[in-house]
């Protein structure tokens, strides 16, 4: 039996940590394999993902045309967080992901996405230092997408440690 996108995203994921998300209200009940999940109302769901980029060391985001998506990435703008971010482009129909990416460079954020990108070899988008970089393959499969996924985290782990505002300490070099 095939798997859904989200759930190989999500199961190969599972061996960096936890997958979290902030699952669709109207969805709740359905069962959804992949990401453990928190149903919250439209009031609150922003502070929620906020908060959950904070304690991330990996943003994962699966490219989609909807307004909620193109708010997260501009809130990881804001946050200075883009360095942790990875945008996949999952194995659509051309037209499919044409949409969008056009929708996403569309948005206030489409300043902080590559314009010219080859969207049949493109898999992901990462952001070290928080320019786009394309990370690309040949072939739309599960091990492709483990494989970016993978490349993915090797950049984000080489991102310089970014201590978050507030939370400097000052330490001795003995204690």
């Amino acid at each position: 039996m095939k798997i859904s996108f989200e759930e190989l995203v999500t199961n190969h994921l599972w061996g960096y940590g936890p997958v979290l998300a902030i699952g669709n209200p109207r969805a709740k009940g359905k069962i959804l394999l992949g990401a453990a999940r928190d149903y919250l109302t439209d009031e609150s769901w922003q502070q929620t993902a906020k908060d959950l980029m904070r304690q991330g060391s990996m943003i994962i985001a699966i490219a989609a045309a909807t307004p909620g998506l193109a708010w997260e990435i501009e809130t990881l703008v804001e946050l200075g967080f883009m360095p942790k971010f990875a945008l996949l482009l999952p194995p659509l129909e051309s037209r499919e992901l044409e949409a969008r990416w056009q929708f996403l460079l569309g948005s206030a954020v489409g300043s902080r996405l590559p314009t010219q990108i080859d969207l049949s070899r493109a898999r992901a988008v990462v952001f070290p230092d928080g320019h786009p970089i394309p990370i690309v393959g040949t072939k739309r499969n599960e091990w492709t997408y483990e494989a970016v996924l993978d490349e993915a985290a090797l950049v984000i782990a080489h991102q310089p440690c970014r201590v978050p505002a507030g939370r400097r300490t000052n330490r001795s070099a003995s204690g």
